[in-house]
C-alpha cells in the first residue's frame, strides 16, 4: 500500500536497511497516518471547501455593484482627480510616483491633466522687477513642485461616506486601475465597486453618487474653461481646457457679432420646431476671410460664452479613414461645436474643375473607375456633415482663408446656413481694440517701465480713449489684420505712445510682406495650373491609347470629336 501511495518506498527502505542498518518498516504506521490525513483533506476540499468557495464567489459577484470608466472619457479625469485628492490615498500601500499619466491613449503631464491650476501659482511679474531674478524664481518653483502620487494599477480600498444613504453612512469602495490594449492605443480603465443590492439600487446608487461628486469637484475647479476634444485614431480624446476668450476681445463689428450669437441662440432654443417640421437639427457656419482676422478666436469666444464643448477635427489628417471619420461624426454629442479649421487647405474640399466630371465620365464609359483620393473623399465628408447617420444638435464651424476655393456642395445651404466674412480691421474696431488692450483695469499698474528705464506715470481712461482715436486715425481702413495689430501692440505693451509713433514702420513692413505673399501665391497658382494641364493631357493620352487598343475605328473617331467638344455625350 505504501508503495502504491509513495512510489519508490520499497527501494528506499531496502537501501537504508542495507547501507545504514535503518529499518523504515517500524514507521509504516506513521506514513500510513500521514497519507490517510492527506487523502481525507483532499476529499474534504473537493466535497466542501471548493463548492463553498464557488458559492461565496458567486454570492460576492451577485451582491457586488461595479461601474467601469474608460480612459478616453472625461469622467476618467473627474474620478482620477477626486481619488488623487482623497484622504485615503495618504494611507495607500502602493502608489505610482510620476509626472506623466496615460489619458485616452496619450501620455500627458499630471500637473496639466489633473491639476492645471498649479500653473496659475507662478510668481507674477511686477513692473520694475528685474527679469533675471523673476525668471529664476519661476524656474525654481517649477523644479521644486510637489511630487505627484496616483493610484497604481492594482486594487485600492477606501471608505466613502454618502449623505444620501443614512442606513449605511460608510461603505468600502474598491478602486482598480487596469490597462487594456484592444486597439492601437493603450487606454487606462478604472473599475469602482462595492457591496450592495442591485435590485434595490443599494451600492450602485452610492457609486453613482461618488461619480457625481467627482464630476462636481472637477467642475468647481475647472468650470470657467472651455472643454476641448480632438480627433485621433478614430476616437475623441480630451485635451486640456482653455480659458475662454471674452467676446469683446474679438475684433468684429458689433452687428455681425450680435447676429451670429442671436442665430445660435435661436437654433439652441428651437429644437422642438425642427422636430415638428421634420428638419435636421443641425447648424453650420462658414467663417472666411484673410489670415489673422480672428476666425478661430470667434469660435473659442462663442464656445466660452455659451459653455459649449469644442470638438476639433482635421479632414486631411493621415490617421483618419472613411470609416473612422463617419464614426467620429456619429458619436458627437448634442449641444457642441465642431470646428474644422482651414478647410480650403485640403484637396478634398477644393472646387472641382469644370472638366472633372467629364473626365470621370469618359473613364467610366471606357470601363475604368474614376480616380479616387487617398483617405477621406468629398462624398464622405458631405455625408458625415448631414447624412442619414449624422448627429443632431451640433454646431459646425468651418474656417477658410479662401472661400472661393471651396466646393459648392460643401457650402450650400443646409450644410452652411450662415457665412461670416472677416475683413481687415476697420477704424472703429482698431479703436475699440486699442482701448481694450491698454485698459488700466487689465494691464497698467502703479508705474510703467519701458525699455530705457524711464518711469512713466500711469495713464487714465481718458488718456487711453484719446490715444485710441489718434491710433485709429493714422491707419487707413483695411490695411491691418487683427493678428498684425495685436503683434504690434504687444511689442509696445507698456507704452501706447510708442505704439502710435511706430505705425509707419508697421504699415511699411506689412505692405512688403503682403507683396511677397502675393508673388508666392501667383507662382503657386501657375504651378497648380501647369500640373492640372499635364494631368488632363496625360488622361487624354491614356484614354486615346486604350481606345486604340480595344475599340473600333468608329469609336475612336467619336472619342476624338468628344474630346474636342464638337459633339455631346
Amino acid at each position: 500500500m505504501l508503495e502504491f501511495a509513495l512510489p519508490g518506498f520499497t527501494f528506499l527502505s531496502h537501501f537504508l536497511l542495507t547501507h545504514f542498518n535503518f529499518d523504515l518498516s517500524h514507521y509504516n504506521y506513521i506514513f500510513l497516518l500521514i497519507i490517510s490525513i492527506g487523502m481525507a483533506w483532499r476529499h474534504f476540499l473537493q466535497l466542501f471547501v471548493t463548492p463553498l468557495s464557488s458559492a461565496l464567489a458567486y454570492l460576492s459577484d451577485s451582491f457586488t455593484c461595479r461601474i467601469e470608466v474608460q480612459g478616453q472619457d472625461s469622467i476618467y479625469r473627474y474620478l482620477m482627480y477626486w481619488v488623487v485628492h482623497h484622504r485615503s490615498m495618504t494611507r495607500a500601500k502602493h502608489l505610482l510616483a510620476s509626472n506623466m499619466l496615460s489619458v485616452g491613449g496619450r501620455y500627458v503631464h499630471i500637473r496639466a491633466s489633473l491639476d492645471p491650476s498649479q500653473d496659475d501659482n507662478e510668481p507674477e511679474y511686477q513692473s520694475g522687477d528685474n527679469f533675471d531674478e523673476w525668471w529664476n524664481k519661476v524656474i525654481k518653483q517649477r523644479q521644486t513642485q510637489p511630487l505627484h502620487f496616483i493610484p497604481s494599477t492594482e486594487e485600492h480600498h477606501f471608505l466613502y461616506a454618502s449623505p444620501w444613504y443614512s442606513w449605511c453612512f460608510w461603505r468600502w469602495i474598491k478602486f482598480q486601475r487596469t490597462k487594456s490594449s484592444e486597439d492601437t492605443y493603450v487606454n487606462d480603465r478604472i473599475v469602482i465597486s462595492c457591496w450592495g443590492l442591485p435590485l434595490c439600487n443599494w451600492g450602485l446608487g452610492m457609486l453613482k453618487q461618488l461619480l457625481a461628486e467627482a464630476q462636481q469637484t472637477w467642475l468647481d475647479k475647472d468650470q470657467d474653461k472651455v472643454e476641448i476634444w480632438s480627433a485621433r485614431g478614430g476616437a475623441w480624446h480630451p485635451c486640456d481646457g482653455r480659458v475662454p476668450r471674452p467676446l469683446d476681445s474679438v475684433v468684429l463689428d458689433q452687428e455681425t457679432k450680435a447676429g451670429v450669437l442671436a442665430d445660435i441662440a435661436r437654433f439652441l432654443m428651437n429644437k422642438t420646431v425642427y422636430e415638428v417640421r421634420g428638419l435636421p437639427y443641425r447648424r453650420g457656419y462658414l467663417l472666411h476671410g484673410p489670415p489673422g482676422t480672428g476666425k478661430t478666436s470667434l469660435c473659442y469666444a462663442i464656445a466660452g460664452h455659451l459653455k459649449l464643448p469644442i470638438y476639433v477635427i482635421d479632414p486631411s489628417s493621415s490617421s483618419l479613414d472613411e470609416n473612422s471619420f463617419r464614426t467620429l461624426f456619429s458619436e458627437l454629442p448634442s449641444r457642441c461645436i465642431v470646428m474644422m479649421e482651414d478647410v480650403d487647405c485640403t484637396d478634398i474640399t477644393k472646387s472641382r474643375a469644370p472638366g472633372h466630371d467629364k473626365n470621370d465620365q469618359n473613364m467610366m464609359m471606357s470601363g475604368r473607375p474614376p480616380l479616387t483620393q487617398n483617405g477621406i473623399s468629398l462624398s464622405v465628408l458631405l455625408n458625415a456633415i448631414d447624412g442619414v447617420d449624422a448627429s443632431e444638435g451640433r454646431i459646425l464651424m468651418m474656417t477658410s482663408n479662401h472661400a472661393e476655393k471651396l466646393d459648392a456642395a460643401l457650402i450650400r445651404p443646409g450644410r452652411v446656413d450662415m457665412r461670416i466674412e472677416f475683413k481687415y480691421a476697420a477704424r472703429d474696431e482698431m479703436e475699440s481694440y486699442f482701448k481694450t488692450f491698454y485698459s488700466p483695469l487689465h494691464t497698467l499698474r502703479h508705474v510703467m517701465q519701458i525699455q530705457h528705464g524711464d518711469r512713466v506715470p500711469m495713464i487714465t481712461s481718458g488718456d487711453v480713449d484719446r490715444l485710441a482715436c489718434d491710433f485709429a486715425a493714422q491707419i487707413p481702413t483695411g490695411q491691418l489684420t487683427v493678428a498684425e495689430l495685436q503683434g504690434h501692440l504687444l511689442e509696445h505693451k507698456d507704452d501706447p505712445q510708442a505704439a502710435i509713433g511706430n505705425l509707419e514702420v508697421l504699415l511699411q513692413k506689412t505692405k512688403t510682406q503682403r507683396d511677397e505673399r502675393v508673388k508666392e501665391q501667383l507662382k503657386e497658382q501657375q504651378v497648380e495650373m501647369k500640373k492640372e494641364r499635364e494631368k488632363t493631357l496625360s488622361k487624354e493620352i491614356e484614354m486615346e491609347r486604350r481606345l486604340q487598343r480595344e475599340e473600333s475605328p468608329a469609336e475612336r473617331k467619336k472619342y476624338h470629336l468628344r474630346s474636342r467638344g464638337r459633339i455631346g455625350y
